[in-house]
């Protein structure tokens, strides 16, 4: 690919010279970038998390599932980490400050939400998580918009055939439920998650704090001096 492109760029007329200007321009740039990182523990919500905190800082950032996390640290080996605030502590051993960690707000899809509020007639329904905290967590979520009785199972350890006999059931993509199982669920609701629009300035406030942070620490940060990238 570079290749073509620099076959292509000496056809339009530039010189040697001049590319090898732009080149050490753009990395330049490049090495000036801070890097950030967002972390979540499944691939789907990992990819959208990705796309929501790039259009909220307006600047890349690079995906980190949890199940990857052994033997790292993320704040050395990134400027900046975000999660959701029900991961913390999943990441807690892996930085050296969690303090440094940026915390991200999420709420349930306006989609899901809808849904949970046509359902309120009914007189109960059950969260499938992937654990009993992932569970209290969802139940928490479900119980702000659906008054009847909220049972949950866990994904892994409970008889997941119980789903079938549910009026309603409400999943989330990190209860990874098997498509066999979701097949045979009569109404079924899937929460995809959102970050709250009213959190995203202090996220962007928050990254800039701990990247300056970062830039005041010298020769231990990484990149030195004001030689990076804003998030504005």
């Amino acid at each position: 690919q570079i290749e073509d492109l620099l076959l292509r760029a000496r056809r339009l007329g530039f010189t040697a010279d001049d590319l090898t200007t732009m080149v050490s321009d753009v990395m330049e740039r490049v090495d000036s970038m801070r890097r950030i990182a967002v972390v979540e523990c499944n691939e789907r919500d990992l990819r959208s998390l990705q796309v929501l905190v790039q259009g909220a800082l307006d600047i890349e950032v690079q995906p980190v599932l949890l199940d990857d996390l052994e033997g790292r640290v993320l704040d050395r080996e990134f400027d900046a980490v975000a999660a959701p605030i029900f991961h913390l502590r999943d990441i807690a051993d892996h930085v050296d400050d969690l303090d440094q960690v940026v915390e991200l707000n999420l709420v349930a899809s306006p989609t899901a939400l809808r849904q949970l509020i046509d359902v309120r007639e009914e007189q109960g329904l059950v969260v499938a998580a992937p654990s009993a905290r992932g569970g209290q967590w969802m139940t928490a979520i479900v119980g702000q918009y659906f008054p009847g009785q909220i049972d949950s199972v866990l994904v892994g350890d409970d008889d997941l055939s119980v789903l079938a006999d549910a009026p309603v059931v409400v999943v989330n993509n990190a209860a990874e439920v098997p498509d066999e199982v979701l097949a045979g669920i009569d109404r079924l609701i899937s929460i995809e998650w959102e970050l709250d629009s009213r959190f995203v300035p202090t996220l962007r406030s928050r990254i800039e704090r701990v990247l300056a942070a970062r830039a005041a620490d010298g020769p231990d940060g990484r990149p030195t001096g004001s030689d990076h990238q804003d998030v504005a």
